[in-house]
């Protein structure tokens, strides 16, 4: 089972009042694969939204609709009867034969709004696992409901702030993939805050310990590369320093170093792995004071 299968598995089937039932409803219509005066349905591959959008069509409108699984391994949900389809339609406020723009008037209270987007969500939307990337996806069949769509996201964010007592915005951006405008989240702490906002709370739990677990692991990463990076820039000054030494051990120019001198640059030549904070303490020095002495030796 995909991680998006898990998410919307946690999501439906969650007890609500009846302005949510058909608020979720009408959004799971009118983001889904038809939804017209002739023809209203769904085409899915996750059986629970399946079983999720026949049993509201029968709680709301008291319609009951067979869930037949296609020879794609999809599950279809299809309502063919003009009488019955031109009558849900008009029933969520539209006339003309193809929806374009979303009925606010179907969405009553704050609780209906939530139950929208759930519903948009469910038939039209895909979240990926955050083990991978964070990205939180719904599409739309015109820009004009993308947009409304956008609108309703804000209110939420709007309404989980004052619930929690907290502020922080869900930043949902709109785009548009070949022709098909969708409204995406990539922001973490906003993917976060939809999960929750949807009742996917171990879905939100999941995804702060993967934050979690990643911060840990970069934090770890970068210490590591620090540590290779000041590894390597020990090895290059000690490089320098055994190099001079030779010098100066060739030519006979050691023996006019001074003794405490003579002494620090054998030591470092004997024990190059040695740092300057090693050497430090060894002579009971400060840093700067090591550093300063085995500079002369590259004059």
């Amino acid at each position: 089972m995909s991680y998006a299968s898990e998410v919307k598995k946690e999501i439906v089937g969650q007890e609500s009042e009846g302005c949510c039932k058909f608020a979720q409803l009408y959004a799971m219509m009118l983001f889904g694969h038809c939804f017209s005066l002739k023809e209203i349905g769904i085409l899915t591959k996750h059986k629970a939204v399946a079983e999720e959008y026949s049993r509201l069509l029968f709680e709301v409108f008291g319609v009951s609709v067979p869930i037949i699984t296609t020879k794609g391994g999809r599950y279809s949900v299809y309502l063919e009867n003009k009488r019955t389809c031109t009558g849900i339609y008009n029933c969520c406020g539209y006339s003309r034969p193809i929806a374009t723009t979303i009925n606010f008037e179907n969405l009553e209270n704050d609780c209906c709004k939530i139950a929208f987007i759930k519903g948009a969500f469910l038939t039209s939307g895909t979240i990926t696992n955050p083990e991978k990337s964070y990205h939180f996806e719904i599409s739309s069949v015109c820009d004009s409901i993308a947009k409304g769509l956008l609108s309703v996201f804000r209110e939420c964010s709007d309404i989980y702030n004052k619930e929690n007592f907290i502020d922080h915005e869900i930043y949902a951006k709109l785009g548009n993939r070949k022709g098909i405008p969708f409204l995406y989240i990539k922001d973490s702490q906003s993917i976060e805050t939809m999960l929750a906002l949807l009742g996917a709370d171990i879905a939100a739990i999941q995804l702060i310990r993967t934050k979690i677990g990643k911060d840990i692991k970069n934090n770890v990463i970068r210490k590591t590369n620090l540590d290779i990076a000041n590894i390597g820039r020990t090895a290059d000054a000690s490089g320098k320093y055994t190099e001079a030494i030779k010098r100066k051990l060739a030519d006979g120019s050691f023996k006019n170093l001074s003794p405490s001198l003579q002494e620090l640059a054998m030591l470092k030549y004997e024990n190059p792995e040695m740092t300057l904070n090693d050497l430090a303490k060894k002579f009971n020095l400060t840093r700067s004071a090591v550093n300063y002495r085995l500079n002369k030796l590259l004059k």
